[in-house]
């Protein structure tokens, strides 16, 4: 939109007295209302520029200039029919003012008059051929019905008219990335920079195209330019917070897009952005109402969907991540990404062949991640295939060698096929699991060497089932020479107060005393360099105990068995770890058994 311009010349002194000794207005009151209604609009003090329009036009009511300052404040206050009202009776007064009848075309575009807004274009064109907004406005149209080839010539039409037309430069350069001209959007968004004044939206163009180009540096440089002009919009905030994202600086990005989100509340990639952000500092609460909201503010938009899944998933509330992640390859059946989200909640759900055929189309779609390798070799586990899963588990830590997840599930894998000395080297990477889980100890980590009399803390770390399955190697452990002290959930210490070597029980999270060493139970086949030859003979490591309840008398002969058929509910997949008893009462049946 074009500023006001005034085109009456300022009267001369005898004008003036004269058409005051008439009775008439004084040309130089119009005029200073004029200014002042000027200056307040191009601040943004729409309420004063209207003031002073009123106040010109009170005096000279057809006054063409006072009628296109009220359409132009009109329009800015989402009034779009009354700004139309206005400015066509200024034309009415000055018919061929190719500055009115352009601004008028945007007018009638935003109360959704297009055609009249093209039949005006079309007069202003050939009355006026040199205009540059004219051609402007022409390509914005042809940008919204997504002829981007007629909008890029008509923007270039413009700028050749006013080489310092920023806005034609920034449309240029948007309209040339969604052709995918990059060499030209970048060439385009430097011109807009260099050629007029400095303006926080050439920056942020610059920006963006640099962002394409995966020029991360420069483009928050650009978004940082940007940012320091006065009068800043959204658009810079929400750029640089998407570099500094581009760049791994998620703490650093949440500021930038917070700026953003109080310019652009109702922009659903702010949200986005800002999602995302916050999912990579696990703030998965804002997280979560970030990308709602942008799902909200745009229903269609494929990222925030599959966003969403992806934290969903974290969350383990699968079913609903698979409904976000078939809505964003709905949206668009070649969004790698979504596919390999919904191949993350389908394999929760217990769906591994859904789960691998999503991941193979996430892979088949150009998907390159550890993440989505790390997917396909989790389904191909669970599918028992072994080798393929080793294999992909081993391409996704060649992308990303020190992720604590991939290295856990390659451990699960190696140990599923027996291959005990590399799984349990790989399963000491647990501990990195949401953190370090053993530098608050107080003394360093057992190694495995000789413990010479010295006191070592074994902990449990896990569940119940991991405690009974690794307090096996504690005798192992006293061989060494020294004093163990187990910490253990408090439900298992009577039932473990028993077992050899262990001189002292204590309860997790209680007053530990002194010790020289720690190691978790889950470590000791590592430490100790355990194998099949090596596991310790005794199967009864676990000693019986008296209880208020036995196994059937009458029936000594009988192989006594004790069912677990649910673990605790309040682990995150106890719905892959647990069966509704019914499952078992075939056993129950049985004659042979008690």
């Amino acid at each position: 939109m074009s500023d006001p311009s005034l085109s009456a010349p300022r009267p001369s002194d005898d004008q003036s007295r004269e058409r005051r000794a008439l009775g008439a207005p004084a040309l130089d009151d119009v005029r200073d209302a004029l200014e002042a209604g000027i200056q307040a609009y191009r601040k943004g003090d729409y309420r004063h520029a209207r003031v002073q329009a009123d106040n010109a036009l009170r005096d000279m009511p057809n006054q063409p200039d006072a009628l296109h300052l009220m359409a132009l404040i009109s329009h800015e206050t989402g009034a779009p029919d009354a700004a139309v009202g206005y400015i066509e009776r200024a034309l009415a007064v000055t018919p061929d003012n190719a500055a009115y009848q352009n601004n008028l075309a945007t007018m009638y575009l935003a109360a959704g008059r297009d055609a009249d807004a093209r039949a005006i274009l079309g007069r202003l064109m050939d009355n006026h051929p040199d205009y540059p907004g004219g051609y402007y406005n022409l390509a914005n149209i042809f940008k919204a019905d997504g002829d981007l080839e007629s909008a890029r010539n008509h923007y270039r039409l413009a700028i050749n008219h006013q080489p310092d037309f920023v806005d034609a430069h920034v449309n240029l350069t948007q309209t040339l990335l969604e052709l995918g001209s990059t060499g030209e959007a970048l060439e385009s968004a430097r011109n807009g920079v260099e050629c007029g004044p400095v303006s926080a939206l050439a920056h942020a163009s610059l920006a963006a195209v640099l962002l394409t180009n995966s020029d991360l540096a420069a483009a928050a440089d650009a978004c940082r330019k940007a940012i320091s002009l006065d009068a800043v919009p959204g658009e810079p905030y929400l750029a640089l917070g998407n570099a500094l994202i581009g760049q791994g600086q998620f703490e650093a990005a949440v500021a930038p897009l917070c700026q953003a989100k109080q310019r652009l509340p109702e922009h659903a990639a702010v949200h986005n952005s800002l999602g995302v952000a916050y999912l990579e500092n696990h703030q998965l609460d804002e997280s979560e109402v970030a990308l709602r909201r942008a799902i909200a503010l745009a229903p269609a938009l494929i990222e925030g969907h599959s966003n969403l899944a992806h934290l969903l998933n974290l969350r383990h509330q699968s079913e609903d991540a698979a409904a976000h992640a078939w809505r964003a390859v709905e949206l668009d059946e070649n969004f790698a990404a979504g596919w390999n989200n919904l191949a993350g909640a389908l394999l929760a759900l217990d769906q591994p062949e859904e789960a691998l055929t999503a991941a193979e189309r996430a892979i088949a779609l150009g998907a390159d991640s550890a993440e989505v390798e790390n997917t396909l070799g989790s389904a191909l586990a669970a599918l028992a295939r072994d080798a393929e899963a080793r294999a992909a588990f081993e391409r996704a830590i060649a992308l990303a060698p020190e992720s604590a997840e991939i290295h856990f599930n390659h451990a699960l894998s190696l140990l599923t096929t027996g291959n005990y000395r590399a799984g349990f080297a790989e399963y000491e990477w647990r501990l990195k699991l949401g953190g370090d889980a053993v530098s608050h100890f107080r003394a360093p980590m057992w190694d495995g060497t000789a413990l010479d009399g010295a006191t070592i803390l074994l902990h449990a770390e896990q569940g119940f089932g991991d405690c009974l399955q690794f307090v096996r190697f504690a005798p192992l452990v006293a061989e060494r020479g020294g004093r163990v002290i187990l910490a253990c959930q408090e439900p298992l210490r009577r039932l473990l107060e028993n077992v050899a070597g262990i001189s002292e029980i204590i309860s997790l999270g209680g007053p530990v005393p002194d010790f020289a060493h720690h190691a978790a139970l889950a470590s000791l086949p590592h430490i100790l360099d355990v194998n099949p030859e090596k596991l310790p003979p005794a199967l009864a490591y676990v000693p019986p105990r008296k209880t208020p309840w036995q196994f059937e008398a009458a029936a000594p002969a009988r192989l006594k068995i004790g069912f677990a058929w649910s673990g605790s509910p309040a682990n995150k997949i106890n719905r892959r770890r647990s069966c509704p008893v019914e499952f078992l009462a075939p056993l129950f049946a049985r004659d042979d058994i008690a």
